[in-house]
């Protein structure tokens, strides 16, 4: 009798072990994300190739320049709302490597602002991407840090929360050409 007992334990061991394991596939496999942006993230390297083979010199350190036009997307039909930054926008911008940063703006008077994007509308920034020389990236990245107007909590400091990077909207990824 015992025996039968354990065998009853070890089988529902074993099903109660199978039914997390499928459930964690089902739910790793899931190709629809949990949450839908209604707004999107599009960038566009600059086609003629300026800027790509071309050198700065910042401090101590050669940069090729990548410039490229990102666009933000509004997907829904209402107007979206979402906090900017007056100069330090270029800020509100992250790449996928730490070789490649968004060029910041010089900013001497800067604060946060409400900025729109119309139903099914689109704002355009145009932006510089430095890549260290040595750097041998093949794929670039971008994020933007997106907080609309109506998720910002009321005790949170604005400038914070957008330094924060902490609601990033990504772009597809984009091969580098050398």
């Amino acid at each position: 009798m015992k025996t039968l007992h354990y065998q009853g334990l070890f089988i529902i061991f074993l099903f109660i072990i199978y039914s997390c394991k499928s459930n964690t596939n089902e739910y790793n496999n899931n190709s629809k994300p949990l949450y839908t942006s209604p707004v999107s993230l599009t960038i566009n390297i600059d086609s003629t190739g300026i800027g790509r083979n071309k050198w700065i010199i910042d401090s101590n350190q050669n940069f090729k320049q990548i410039y490229l036009t990102a666009t933000l997307t509004n997907n829904i039909a209402a107007e979206i709302r979402y906090y900017s930054m007056s100069c330090s926008w270029t800020g509100l911008f992250t790449t996928n490597s730490k070789h490649l940063t968004v060029d910041q703006n010089p900013c001497y008077q800067n604060w946060w602002f409400i900025d729109k994007i119309p139903s099914y509308g689109k704002k355009t920034y145009n932006l510089m991407i430095l890549e260290p020389i040595e750097s041998k990236e093949k794929e670039l990245q971008l994020a933007f840090n997106f907080i609309r107007d109506d998720r910002m909590p009321s005790n949170d400091n604005i400038i914070d929360s957008l330094q924060k990077m902490d609601h990033l909207i990504w772009s597809d990824i984009k091969t580098l050409s050398n």
